[in-house]
């Protein structure tokens, strides 16, 4: 089978099995450059400042105070990258491929934290005014009422967003010029074959990245005590990884699911409580990823060298 079939075929498997998500987030800017003038100032006058060395910035509030809502988008972008797959490489920034399956539990999740956002983003509008006030105290002669917004101007600084890319090559140069589109079509498929490939190494790497963390997690520290495994961490992201699997999968990499089964197996019915204990359920987890490892290690080494080979751009 020549490269360009192989291309072809992943092309076509990219185009029927996923759409491509591209997320937008804002957050209210909280950092603003002070003049070196100003620093001088406050500073009565006593040092001496290259403008070419030292640059300046100031928080209009204590960052604790914007939490809520920036924690919301960080759940946000966390939730999309563990059901779909990142396509920055390819595609570009912020851009996801998101299996057919998924779409519909995706969306709404996302219209979720979004209703979740606009509540935190109220709430911590409304104490601006009140972080604005202790922080005219902490900043002295560096504080500045134009930098700051009103309550409503506030809110509306976070958002969440996002559109459905499509696809479609650009079949409308068909008819104004055969080479041209000729041309075109090639390297777009070109393109929708390094995403194929993409998909296969980012999921294979995350797959190691867990074997790993459990292999290093449920071996003795160098004191010989038990590390511990905490509930609602690596456990749980683990089965959520192992369960959300074949759905994310458009690729068929079933290399991948062959060498996972085993790990798959050990955590089935596991909870946290169990490897925070010595015995057979520690030990065989422990055992099982550290054998993963090595196999997975491959895997990502072939997927890396397979993007590069069809034009992928690897970091």
């Amino acid at each position: 089978m020549t490269i360009e079939t192989t291309q072809a075929q992943s092309a076509a498997t990219i185009l029927q099995r996923s759409v491509c998500v591209t997320l937008f987030c804002s957050y209210l800017g909280n950092n603003r450059k002070v003049a070196l003038d100003a620093v001088k100032d406050a500073m009565h006058g006593t040092e001496t400042l290259d403008e070419g060395a030292v640059k300046a910035t100031k928080k209009l509030v204590d960052q604790k105070a914007l939490r809520g809502p920036n924690g919301v988008i960080s759940r946000a972008k966390a939730y999309l990258r563990s059901r779909a797959v990142q396509s920055h490489r390819v595609f570009g920034e912020r851009t996801y491929l998101l299996a057919i399956g998924l779409v519909s539990e995706v969306d709404a999740r996302l219209r979720e934290f979004v209703t979740e956002l606009d509540v935190e983003a109220r709430f911590a509008a409304a104490q601006y005014a009140a972080e604005r006030e202790k922080q005219r105290v902490k900043l002295g002669p560096l504080f500045c009422e134009g930098n700051y917004l009103n309550a409503e101007q506030v809110a509306a600084e976070w958002s969440i967003d996002w559109n459905y890319v499509s696809f479609a090559a650009p079949e409308r140069l068909e008819a104004v010029d055969r080479a041209l589109f000729e041309a075109s079509k090639a390297k777009w498929d070109t393109k929708l074959g390094d995403a194929y490939h993409e998909v296969r190494l980012v999921l294979r790497q995350a797959a190691l990245k867990i074997a790993r963390e459990f292999s290093e997690r449920l071996q003795p520290g160098p004191d010989g005590r038990l590390r511990t495994v905490k509930a609602g961490g690596l456990l749980e992201e683990a089965l959520d990884f192992l369960n959300t699997l074949k759905l994310r999968d458009i690729t068929d990499d079933s290399d991948l699911l062959d060498e996972l089964a085993p790990l798959r197996a050990a955590l089935a019915g596991v909870e946290a409580s169990d490897l925070n204990e010595p015995g057979a359920v520690r030990d065989q987890v422990l055992a099982v990823a550290t054998e993963a490892i090595g196999a997975l290690g491959a895997l990502v080494e072939e997927g890396g060298r397979r993007a590069v080979s069809l034009g992928g751009r690897l970091e």
